[in-house]
């Protein structure tokens, strides 16, 4: 069977490796692959190798373990995995770029799928500010319906655990009740502009969205269109880096009776081009 590190479909790899299990020991079975695994269902890797299921964070990590896959190996299947299941363009770059890293065996710059998840969405961050607010309860109906259904229930689950594996928040699941804590977004020092530029197309949307829907009362709209030296940029980028630092500060003064979460965003971007 060849190696991991040339397969492009995870589903083939998985094809691939059932088949070699098979003509080497015809014992071998799905049943046998789901109990080494952990899987539920004796027929999962079937459903899956089929396409008639997909992987979640925690299935693949199973599947990790059923496949005994050495540490960069389990590296390259994860990726591939999301890589494979990704639906726009910018992710299906990052999880490749995290592919490349794993052929080489370079870990210093890789990205974790949850790290990526926090970089590239809006969610997971607000909902670690909305437990914040007097009011706020541990269900994710209620948190899906004070974001306005902007996300379902199952997308809240999903960055609940997210943040509670990234260590950003602290669940007691016996009382339901949720605490940030004073861990940071660990990132390695690489270009996330991937992720990032995912993030602020969201916040974009969510703001076109605001201008429709929210009274003049609850939302702050200014655009300002003027002529500029270049040299004068890096100014400006600071000057706009030093406003958003006060603003955090102003709003981050463990204040006990908060009762909403706002996204504060600030676009400079050229309007023309050179010709």
């Amino acid at each position: 069977m060849k190696s991991i590190f040339l397969y492009e479909s995870y589903r083939a790899f998985l094809q691939d490796y059932y088949n070699h299990k098979k003509g080497s020991n015809p014992s071998f079975s799905f049943r046998f692959f789901a109990k080494k695994a952990g899987l539920n269902s004796s027929n999962y890797l079937k459903l899956v190798m089929d396409g008639q299921r997909g992987l979640t964070h925690k299935s693949v990590h199973k599947f990790i373990k059923g496949l005994q896959l050495n540490e960069w190996e389990s590296l390259y299947f994860e990726n591939l995995v999301f890589f494979n299941q990704a639906k726009e363009k910018e992710e299906k770059d990052f999880y490749y770029k995290n592919m490349e890293l794993a052929r080489s065996h370079q870990t210093q710059a890789f990205l974790s799928k949850d790290q990526y998840d926090v970089l590239s969405d809006w969610l997971p961050l607000a909902i670690k500010e909305l437990a914040h607010l007097q009011d706020f309860v541990l269900d994710s109906k209620w948190i899906s319906q004070r974001f306005d259904h902007k996300a379902t229930k199952e997308d809240v689950k999903e960055a609940l655990k997210t943040l509670e594996r990234l260590q950003l928040v602290s669940i007691d699941h016996e009382q339901n009740t949720i605490m940030s804590t004073d861990q940071n977004l660990q990132t390695p020092e690489v270009d996330a502009s991937g992720p990032i530029a995912q993030y602020h197309k969201k916040i974009l949307d969510l703001a076109k969205t605001a201008i429709d829907q929210q009274n003049v009362d609850h939302r702050c709209m200014n655009a300002l269109i003027v002529a500029v030296e270049k040299r004068d940029l890096p100014a400006a980028f600071a000057k706009i880096g030093k406003f958003v630092r006060e603003m955090n500060a102003l709003f981050s003064q463990g204040k006990k009776n908060y009762d909403a979460v706002y996204e504060l965003s600030i676009q400079l971007f050229r309007l023309d081009i050179d010709v």
